[in-house]
């Protein structure tokens, strides 16, 4: 299908293609930034101003939220309910700054800010933000120092969580998306193509040894999110 582009729509209900990759961007006025996205009642920690949705196949609700920029440094998610994880300490001069997330922490410049986050199972960190900036240098590990240098006076720190991606494996006579073995990181859809030797016919399919849901020679299978365990899909067959 070739890509096509629907902009400056309202808030309300709009069609598009089934399996369509949606992009999704937000506008916020001047002295305001992107707070969270919520897909379908799950909120996320993500203050990027675009959100893309894969392969989507059902009714989906997207909700935006816009906060006010303050002067200082903001920072989060701080709740520990947050998708993937959340940022359990902050230090300035060995004293803790986490009630100050929201409101704005007012640091001395060149005062380094140590933040220690905590990751959900099945989660790690994709990387740590500066106003929606990747800091390259930061890695993606449970701690990252803020160097504190810049002269902006409104700066919002954030880790970006992502699901843990997995090597999906599968039994004999079968392929994933046409392939012996892919990855995919929780929330993706796989479509798994069973070949049973000649006479037999495919009555079943098993995730780790347990029935799914699923007949005939196709099964189509979203990771769960969160997975803990390395997929194994088989086909079964008689």
């Amino acid at each position: 299908m070739r890509a096509y582009k629907q902009e400056n729509l309202e808030a309300g209900t709009h069609s598009f293609y089934r399996d369509s990759d949606i992009t999704i961007t937000a506008v916020p006025n001047a002295g305001y930034r992107v707070q969270d996205w919520t897909i379908n009642g799950q909120t996320t920690a993500d203050t990027a101003v675009s959100k893309t949705l894969s392969n989507l196949r059902g009714e989906t609700t997207v909700q935006v939220r816009f906060v006010k920029l303050v002067t200082g440094i903001t920072f989060g998610p701080t709740d520990e309910t947050s998708e993937g994880g959340y940022i359990s300490a902050a230090e300035a001069n060995e004293t803790s700054i986490l009630g100050d997330a929201a409101t704005g922490a007012n640091i001395a410049a060149s005062v380094p800010i140590k933040f220690t986050a905590e990751v959900k199972p099945g989660y790690e960190i994709e990387g740590w933000y500066v106003n929606n900036v990747r800091d390259d240098s930061a890695g993606t590990g449970e701690t990252y120092t803020y160097p504190n240098t810049t002269s902006a006076n409104s700066i919002y720190i954030a880790p970006r969580f992502q699901q843990v991606e997995y090597n999906i494996t599968t039994g004999d006579n079968v392929t994933v998306n046409g392939q012996n073995s892919t990855t995919a990181r929780g929330g993706e859809s796989l479509t798994f193509t069973a070949v049973p030797p000649a006479g037999q016919n495919v009555t079943g399919w098993t995730v780790n040894g347990k029935a799914v849901a699923g007949n005939g020679n196709t099964l189509t299978w979203t990771v769960e999110n969160g997975c803990l365990t390395k997929p194994n899909v088989n086909g079964i067959s008689c």
